[in-house]
């Protein structure tokens, strides 16, 4: 495919919370920047709350497993980082 032919379709970012919970209010403002420039794709773990953790260890991997696979995605962006994310790093293959 052509440079030009390529920069005319949008690129394609998994939004993922590997970590900590977000600031909500910050998060939709990032989407609304993010969303003028790149195709979105949000994991479904992304509300999900498990103390101070943006969900269970065993929720949080399936979600970076799923954004890392996901056909069409370009990239992927951690919502918000933290200790939470290195649990998860032995898990990975």
């Amino acid at each position: 495919m052509s440079a030009a032919a390529n920069a005319s379709q949008p690129r394609t970012l998994a939004l993922i919370a590997p970590s900590s919970t977000f600031n909500q209010a910050r998060y939709e403002a990032g989407v609304a920047l993010l969303g003028e420039q790149l195709a979105l794709r949000k994991g479904a773990q992304l509300q999900r709350r498990a103390g101070y953790l943006a969900g269970t260890d065993a929720e949080r991997l399936q979600e970076l497993r799923w954004a890392l696979g996901e056909p069409g995605v370009d990239a992927l962006m951690a919502v918000r980082g933290g200790y939470g994310a290195t649990r998860l790093l032995g898990e990975l293959s």
